[in-house]
């Protein structure tokens, strides 16, 4: 067999592979296993839909609290150890200070509650549940300024934090020989805050007997 034969017949060996292998599965929709097939179809990934922002809630204003009413009886402001708040009268002797001066406003006093005594002491504790309030105090000397000095101290704590001092109250010397003209009792003291606890620490010498006195305004008066 000559060259070219064996040519052709290699050809048509090669033309009838192809049909059988690839072009007839390829026609009659079966898999051709060295083809790459078109694959599984690409997902597009789905785009997650925005969740709505959850609302912050609104807080509520609060009711303000109505300002108590009170029965009109005068109370009474007893002694108690002052070891209950950790205080030593025999060291416990801070001086004055001084409180800002402000205009009162227009409101009628009216006694709250009372303290009276003679000697030292430390009260109990006290409740002011006003906007504002006052303290009136008055004392009477034992004897004239010489060789001893009557004087009053008194120191208006907060009751819920035992180092803070409210306001310290001393006139000084009580010297009756002054007043003849123009006494100064009660002295005043009106206090811009409230709504809170108090007790006081009172440093008494050389005294008859001093009064205290706790005034609210009257329209919280329930007489």
């Amino acid at each position: 067999m000559e060259r070219q034969d064996v040519v052709f017949l290699a050809i048509a060996i090669i033309v009838v592979m192809v049909v059988a292998v690839i072009i007839k599965p390829v026609m009659s929709g079966e898999e051709v296993p060295f083809l790459p097939d078109g694959g599984d179809p690409v997902e597009t990934p789905a785009i997650p839909t925005p969740r709505p922002p959850t609302p912050i809630p609104v807080a509520s204003t609060p009711v303000p609290t109505e300002t108590p009413r009170w029965d009109g009886k005068v109370k009474n402001v007893g002694f108690v150890d002052p070891s209950s708040y950790q205080i030593n009268l025999s060291e416990h002797q801070p001086s004055g200070t001084d409180q800002p001066v402000s205009l009162p406003p227009d409101d009628r006093m009216k006694t709250f509650a009372v303290i009276e005594g003679r000697w030292s002491g430390t009260t109990e504790i006290i409740t002011i549940p006003y906007p504002y309030w006052e303290l009136r105090y008055t004392a009477e000397p034992l004897t004239d300024p010489g060789n001893v000095f009557p004087s009053i101290n008194i120191q208006v704590m907060d009751a819920t934090d035992p180092n803070r001092f409210v306001q310290i109250l001393n006139p000084g010397i009580l010297d009756p020989r002054g007043w003849e003209e123009n006494d100064p009792r009660p002295w005043k003291e009106r206090f811009f805050e409230g709504e809170r606890n108090y007790y006081f620490v009172i440093t008494a010498r050389f005294l008859k007997s001093y009064r205290i006195e706790i005034l609210i305004p009257e329209r919280y008066s329930g007489t």
